[in-house]
């Protein structure tokens, strides 16, 4: 069953796949800080389709759940906003919340994620049109150490994966479950944009060296802790969630085309 939400844009969608969270790079920052192997990037896939209209005017977000974990409307109004900021895109940003799938196994590796969105992704960047690709799953990542969680990866240049128990879990009494799946979306869509030094090059160094493809400044959304259950330090420190690029990240996007 597919419903465009109700407040974004409705467009005729026309009808990009890779790595794991680091963007394009194929750079990947697990919950306990290991970061695994590379992944190849796609040939023809940049930061810079997302950003720029030269090749693409409008961005279709395409999103699968696994039943019973659907997206948070109110998550999704938020990215479409930072998408719209940040990305030239004069014929809009559409969101589709597309299939409801059956249960998977629980637990998912970065492989097992790219199975299921072969199996269910309907778009791809064609014409005019660019595609970032969500699918919400149930369970936890393989990825998993200890009390700590993976709540998103970006695995491609254009594919995200959202567990949204570890969301749920993660949330706390100064931040919901949807404040934190926010941050999530924002934090992952970062990284397909290119973000840190992560496809996108930095204007000015800001990128954490022990958490490569990260911000150094806790208050952006692109810090480390966001994609794990360490965002609860991360709220306790600072009394919130992030939901904004800081100053720097926003320098780099715009010198790669965005806004």
């Amino acid at each position: 069953m597919r419903t465009l939400v109700p407040v974004l844009v409705a467009f005729a969608a026309a009808a990009l796949a890779w790595q794991g969270c680091g963007g394009s790079s194929g750079r990947s920052t697990q919950a306990g800080g290991a970061t695994p192997a590379p992944v190849p990037v796609a040939p023809a896939v940049s930061a810079r389709d997302f950003l720029t209209d030269a090749t693409y005017r409008h961005l279709l977000v395409e999103i699968d759940h696994v039943q019973g974990h659907a997206p948070s409307p109110t998550a999704l109004q938020v990215l479409r906003a930072r998408l719209e900021e940040r990305c030239h895109k004069p014929d809009g940003v559409t969101i589709l919340v597309d299939d409801a799938i059956p249960p998977g196994s629980g637990v998912y590796s970065v492989a097992e994620n790219r199975a299921l969105e072969a199996q269910h992704r309907d778009h791809h960047a064609s014409g005019t049109t660019a595609v970032l690709y969500l699918l919400y799953l149930d369970g936890r990542s393989d990825q998993d150490a200890g009390g700590a969680r993976v709540l998103g990866w970006a695995h491609g240049p254009s594919s995200v994966g959202i567990f949204r128990e570890s969301i749920v879990a993660s949330s706390n009494l100064v931040a919901s479950p949807a404040e934190v799946e926010t941050a999530v979306l924002v934090h992952e869509a970062g990284h397909i944009l290119g973000l840190v030094n992560n496809g996108t090059p930095m204007v000015a160094p800001h990128e954490d060296a022990a958490r490569p493809g990260h911000d150094v400044d806790e208050a952006c959304i692109m810090h480390w802790r966001i994609e794990t259950s360490e965002i609860r330090t991360l709220i306790t420190n600072l009394g919130a969630v992030p939901t904004q690029f800081d100053a720097r990240c926003i320098d780099d996007l715009r010198a790669s085309g965005g806004r």
